[in-house]
């Protein structure tokens, strides 16, 4: 082959293959089929991104117009601030001084709950200012403030519209409405002398027992550190329940807190018979109702905001910890009592909730459909495997494990529903018992408490469930997103960092698990933040973000925190941080690469149009009739992938396929081979092209040591000398050694064949690297230019064989006109490269590193013929 028409024939050899593709690409069913199946399931993904967005919304409007958590928040933080603050002990005329985080002691508590609470939360007559008398006898005349009137105000008021006289017994912050009263409840735990740790140091236990004189109550539930709302909804094993059922009458609760304070001692002082502390009455002989058993206590009130419809369990909670301090926290749960009632502000609630489970019975279809289809036409022996094989597939099993925690969620949705008319049913029995007697109305109330609680314990956990359902739903999107090459660059980063930072992040877990480690050690016993490894944990990992509090670690040690300080800084988060961020951006950059030439959603969704418009007027038919029309074709008892080794050609695809246009069967054969290439060439990298540069090197080499020996021949039988020393005459060579014209011929003849055996070896490399730059669609740009220069050098080597052979012709001209008897002439004007002597034939050249200006110098002549 030629080489300067190689290049040019480049056009011709494209448009040659384009009508081999056309006319006569024959694809492996397998392969084929495979490329439907998996256009198919693109286009259900990528349509699946509009119907998964619609259901996410549902689904939030659903959940967020029926819990409607600011409105929650709002009576929640009413009540919550309103007895955290006001209600308040430790007065001095009328300013009480310590709040419930101020109660630390039993006393603490009692006062709290006498001064403070009990007035807040039952008030019989309406409040007025403080100073309210002395004000009017400084504003009034005295007659006035002397009078009745002015120093008894009206204790309620009448607003009209119907309504009692307010206050309203049960009212709380003018909102609310307590239901059924009060309740006083704890948590005991066990005492006994066995369980007193004491030392073994030759002292018999007994003289412990003497000295210490008590038994020991260690707590089944010790809380080290402060509570959260985990701990104060959950309450077990309650004992010495209390009732206050009583909120008519201040003087008579304030009466049964005396007693729960003193276990009903002192009942002559107290002008009565009757002990009101039930639990206290029933010790033998009385004692108090809080003692250093206790290891919890709550006092818990149910309150109903007609307002928003909503009912509030309020617990005000005290835990003892046995190393003597004792933790407070405000907890509240409520429910909405008209919970999927349909009413007219429940309407949108059950709209979108009616959307969101059409979208679930669809998906729910849908899924059961392809597995039918999958049982229905098996591939492997055995139901099982089939399924496992050809149906249970990462994205199938996010659909289902969607399907069950919606279907979870509808359950506990309609589990909350049912609770919630039963709460209804115990709210009308407690009224109705008001007329039946103390008895019934306090068994009334219990009913009412426990029906609540379980209420607000379906209610917690039906938030939850909702909390993980959109994190469930966030896979389905990126189900969606894995259809969109374009979309899919966050899951292809994860996939394709996987195994770095899998070894990754055993190093960083070793390194962090020793740091958290000296950190329980150093300051466990003087900050919460790290006085167990779990929140050592958590307080690294904010301090890896720029979320810590240096004080309390410079208080505690500040040699100690300096030093561990900055080994964390340096180590986690000046380099192994920024290693992990390398690793993601560098496989997203990797990622962003490939698919930055994939096509975007735009034309996608475009694509997807064309197809439709294109159906429409019927110019192409549903791939879904090609894959039906190939599983008919395969017959029943097949899969369409039936035969591996069958090749499909466009015309056969016309055959199998009823109304197929040949332009659509042509173009999905092509596409799929074409898919097919793209998913299984190797990318052409520089190491791919070495052993195919360093052959060329040889082979050059091999000519270049080829020119050398002619030169040398020739060298050698224009100056080889007689005996005497004279040149060889003219006259005195052989007949076939003196004919110059022969030589020339013989030696032209050579040059010829080294050039083509060149121009061969040189045409068939660069024809199958073109060959291999055609394959793999504009992935070497850089290898190209190396290659373009290679190919511009070899054809300056060619040139320079061609001056060669000039020159050799005007030597042969120059000697046959030369006197053999004259001197030997100068140099003989061979360029550098045909340089005989002995260190210039081992030296290789090379093509690649070489410059023009190195041809150039080798143009000069640098070897001297031999006497």
């Amino acid at each position: 082959m030629n080489l300067p028409n190689y290049a040019k024939s480049k056009s011709l050899r494209d448009h040659k293959d384009a009508l081999r593709i056309q006319d006569e690409l024959k694809v492996p069913q397998w392969i084929y089929l495979r490329w439907v199946k998996q256009e198919l399931d693109n286009e259900a993904a990528c349509m699946e991104l509009p119907f998964t967005i619609l259901m996410l919304f549902a689904f939030s409007m659903m959940a967020m117009l029926c819990l409607a958590q600011s409105d929650v928040l709002s009576v929640e933080q009413a009540i919550e601030s309103d007895i955290v603050d006001n209600a308040n002990f430790a007065f001095s005329a009328y300013m009480g001084h310590k709040n419930l985080m101020d109660a630390h002691s039993f006393a603490d508590i009692w006062s709290w709950l006498r001064l403070g609470f009990m007035p807040l939360v039952i008030q019989p007559t309406w409040s007025y200012s403080e100073s309210r008398q002395s004000d009017i006898e400084s504003v009034f005349n005295i007659s006035y403030a002397s009078s009745k009137a002015a120093r008894e105000p009206s204790a309620t008021w009448k607003m009209g519209l119907g309504s009692r006289a307010l206050p309203i017994t049960g009212d709380y912050l003018h909102y609310n409405r307590i239901i059924g009263g009060l309740r006083f409840r704890q948590q005991v735990a066990p005492a006994s002398t066995d369980f007193c740790k004491f030392p073994d140091a030759g002292i018999p236990s007994e003289v412990w027992q003497r000295w210490y004189a008590k038994p020991c109550m260690p707590a089944y539930e010790e809380l080290s550190f402060e509570p959260d709302t985990a701990d104060g909804e959950d309450f077990q094993h309650p004992e010495r329940v209390e009732w206050v059922t009583d909120l008519d009458n201040l003087d008579a609760v304030i009466a049964q807190l005396v007693d729960m304070e003193d276990g009903c001692a002192q009942l002559a002082a107290k002008n009565r018979t009757g002990c009101l502390c039930r639990w206290c009455d029933s010790q033998d002989p009385p004692s108090p109702w809080l003692d250093e058993r206790a290891q919890r206590i709550e006092v818990g009130m149910a309150s109903y905001n007609s307002a928003y419809g909503l009912v509030t369990l309020t617990g005000v909670n005290f835990w003892f910890s046995r190393g003597g301090r004792i933790h407070k926290r405000v907890e509240l749960m409520s429910s909405w009592i008209f919970f999927l009632q349909p009413t007219l502000d429940n309407l949108p609630v059950l709209f979108f909730a009616s959307v969101w489970i059409l979208c679930l019975f669809y998906i729910m279809y849908h899924e059961i459909k392809e597995i039918y289809h999958v049982v229905m036409h098996p591939v492997h022996d055995g139901l099982f495997k089939t399924l496992w094989e050809e149906y249970m597939h990462f994205w199938n099993v996010v659909d289902w494990i969607s399907i069950g925690e919606a279907i979870l969620v509808v359950i506990l949705f309609l589990h909350l529903a049912v609770q919630t008319t039963g709460l209804h049913s115990s709210i009308q029995a407690m009224f109705q018992s008001s007329d039946k007697g103390q008895l019934a109305r306090g068994i009334a109330v219990k009913e009412f408490y426990t029906a609540f609680e379980k209420v607000c314990s379906t209610e917690k956990n039906f938030r939850v469930w909702l909390c993980i359902y959109p994190m469930i739903m966030m896979l389905r999107l990126f189900k969606s997103f894995a259809a969109q090459p374009r979309l899919a660059v966050v899951t292809d980063t994860i996939k394709m960092a996987s195994q770095d930072m899998l070894h990754f992040v055993i190093v960083l877990s070793a390194v962090v698990f020793t740091l958290c480690l000296d950190a329980v050690l150093l300051f466990g016993r003087d900050l919460r933040d790290f006085g167990t490894l779990a929140r050592s944990f958590h307080s690294c990992f904010r301090m890896m973000f720029g979320d810590w509090d240096w004080a309390p670690m410079e208080r505690v040690n500040r040699l100690y925190a300096v030093v561990w300080f900055v080994v964390f800084m340096v180590l986690v988060v000046i380099i192994l941080l920024n290693m992990m961020l390398a690793i993601i951006m560098d496989n997203y950059m990797s990622v962003k690469k490939h698919s930055g030439k994939a096509v975007t959603l735009g034309r996608q969704i475009a694509e997807m149009w064309r197809r439709r418009q294109m159906l429409r007027r019927k110019e192409r038919v549903k791939l879904n009739d090609i894959w039906d029309a190939f599983e008919q074709y395969c017959g029943d008892e097949q899969h369409p992938k039936c035969d591996g080794k069958h090749e499909v050609t466009a015309n056969s695809i016309r055959m199998i396929v009823p109304d197929i246009p040949e332009s659509q069967a042509q173009r999905t054969l092509q596409n799929s081979w074409k898919d097919y290439l793209k998913a299984t060439t190797v990318p052409f990298e520089f190491a791919h092209a070495k052993p195919m540069l360093a052959k060329l090197e040889e082979n050059t080499r091999q000519i270049r040591n080829g020119l050398f020996f002619c030169y040398d021949r020739m060298t050698f039988y224009d100056t080889r000398a007689q005996a005497n020393g004279q040149p060889i005459a003219e006259k005195d060579l052989p007949p076939e050694l003196g004919n110059d014209e022969l030589v020339m011929c013989l030696v032209q003849d050579e040059i010829e064949v080294l050039s083509q055996e060149a121009a061969a070896t040189l045409a068939k490399l660069l024809g199958s690297l073109d060959e291999r730059q055609i394959r793999i669609e504009r992935k070497q740009e850089e290898s190209q230019a190396v290659l373009r220069d290679l190919t511009n050098r070899l054809l300056r080597l060619q040139g320079q064989a061609g001056r060669l052979t000039g020159q050799l012709e005007s030597l042969c001209s120059k000697k046959q006109r030369s006197n053999w008897n004259k001197n030997t002439p100068g140099g003989s004007g061979m360029p550098s490269l045909f340089d005989c002597r002995p260190h210039a034939r081992d030296q290789p050249t090379s093509v690649i590193a070489g410059s023009s200006s190195s041809h150039e110098a080798a143009a000069a002549p640098s070897v001297a013929p031999e006497q």
